[in-house]
């Protein structure tokens, strides 16, 4: 499989040490889709949203907030948080905040544990001025607090229900990400990639529970999907897939001869010209 694209990404690197088909050819375009919110009383008559499957995916999430979001990739959903990492990147205002994508609940608790242990190897540093410090320390004891909420064993009941990793007025726990993995089928027709004519998309909130945005071919390495499949299984999946599930069925080309054509139609090979057998009928008349 040939791949034509301006940016790079994690599994790209497999096609140098493989055997490629250079007749599949993967045009990797990334460009945004906005479709239409979803209506909460659908016409049935309307035309049907193809990206619905993946909206209520979406929308299905413990804590269906601006920070979540679920790649489709090659028939298969994979929902995702978006965390943001204290311990790394500049502390001024405004700075560029640095992200980790978590597809697992042991995602989540590794990120935190990570995210301390950065923390404090900064906390370390004597170059750090008061202020630095003060906001280290600020993150630090967020941080910690958050760790706790994520590896707390309570169960969800009506007395601990803000107990669990806050998302503004809704809170994640273990329970109920494992419950939504469990009741939520994750498969995706083909019907949605053929769509897009793409075999990888990225829907996330545009707004907040009402409009989504669809993005298509994006960069899996910014979206921290090697921690899900690796780079040899991804571009497997992927050559597979569109020389498989992203082609689109046509009947073969039957060559009809113009005898055949000719007959089909109540003609014959004498039927613009004189028929000899006649011609000979005539002359032994006239002898």
């Amino acid at each position: 499989m040939r791949i034509i694209s301006k940016h790079k990404d994690y599994y790209d690197s497999v096609t140098a040490g493989h055997g490629t088909d250079p007749k599949r050819v993967y045009v990797r375009k990334t460009q945004e889709l906005f479709p239409p919110a979803l209506a909460m009383f659908p016409d049935k008559n309307a035309a049907k949203n193809p990206f619905e499957g993946l909206h209520r995916i979406l929308k299905a999430m413990p804590a269906h907030t601006d920070d979540c979001g679920v790649v489709a990739f090659c028939g298969k959903a994979y929902p995702y948080y978006s965390l943001v990492r204290h311990g790394k990147g500049s502390l001024e205002y405004g700075a560029k905040a640095h992200w980790t994508h978590c597809y697992s609940w042991e995602d989540v608790v590794r990120h935190y544990e990570r995210d301390l242990a950065e923390l404090e190897k900064r906390l370390l540093d004597l170059s750090n001025s008061a202020q630095d410090t003060a906001i280290l320390l600020k993150n630090r004891k967020s941080v910690k607090e958050d760790l706790k909420a994520v590896t707390s064993t309570k169960e969800d009941t009506s007395n601990s229900m803000f107990d669990g990793l806050s998302f503004g007025s809704t809170y994640l726990t273990q329970r109920k990400w494992d419950r939504f993995i469990h009741d939520t089928d994750l498969t995706v027709p083909d019907s949605v990639f053929r769509e897009v004519r793409a075999p990888v998309l990225c829907v996330d909130w545009e707004q907040h529970n009402t409009q989504i945005r669809v993005e298509v071919n994006p960069v899996l390495k910014h979206l921290g999907f090697a921690s899900v499949v690796d780079p040899y299984t991804a571009h497997q999946t992927l050559e597979m897939f569109m020389g498989t599930n992203m082609v689109t069925q046509m009947d073969p080309e039957v060559h009809v001869s113009d005898e055949i054509k000719a007959e089909s139609h109540g003609f014959n090979k004498h039927s613009f010209r004189s028929d000899p057998t006649r011609k000979t009928k005539r002359r032994k008349m006239r002898k």
